[in-house]
Order: structure tokens, then C-alpha cells, then sequence
């Protein structure tokens, strides 16, 4: 977390591998950024696998926010 208080500006950056944009849910709760993902995919039972590993993960950030933060939300890029 980056606070440019010249600006007036807060910017928080979080890097979540192997997660997609889409798959990522951003909330304000109690003046705490939180930001959650979780990845997987379904088995898929079709085939004869032999040996078959998959990935499955939680993120889950939460960040204070200094006093008197007024939250403004832009897509990610």
C-alpha cells in the first residue's frame, strides 16, 4: 500500500497467480479493503487418468485504510 498524501491518493496493488480478473471480489467492509479469489477447476471424469493433480487455493487480503478514505473503484487493466 502506497500513500501519496500530496495527491490525496492511496494505491493498493495485490498479486493473485494463476487467478483470473474475473475470478477476483473486491468489498469495502468497515473501512478494510478486501480482496478475495479462489481457483480450482472441477475433476473431470472422463479419460483413463493414471495420476491427475490439480490446484486449489484461497486468497484473501484485507487492508486497513487510513482514516477518512473515500473509496473509488476503477476496472482492472
Amino acid at each position: 500500500m502506497y500513500e501519496d498524501t500530496e495527491n490525496n491518493l492511496v494505491t493498493v496493488t495485490f498479486e493473485f497467480p494463476g487467478i483470473a480478473k474475473e475470478d477476483i471480489q473486491v468489498n469495502v467492509e468497515n473501512n478494510k479493503l478486501v480482496v478475495s479469489a479462489e481457483n480450482g477447476r472441477p475433476i473431470d471424469g472422463s479419460g483413463k487418468y493414471i495420476v491427475k493433480e490439480r490446484r486449489v487455493g484461497k486468497y484473501l487480503r484485507s487492508v486497513q485504510l487510513p482514516q477518512g478514505t473515500k473509496v473509488c473503484t476503477k476496472p482492472f487493466k
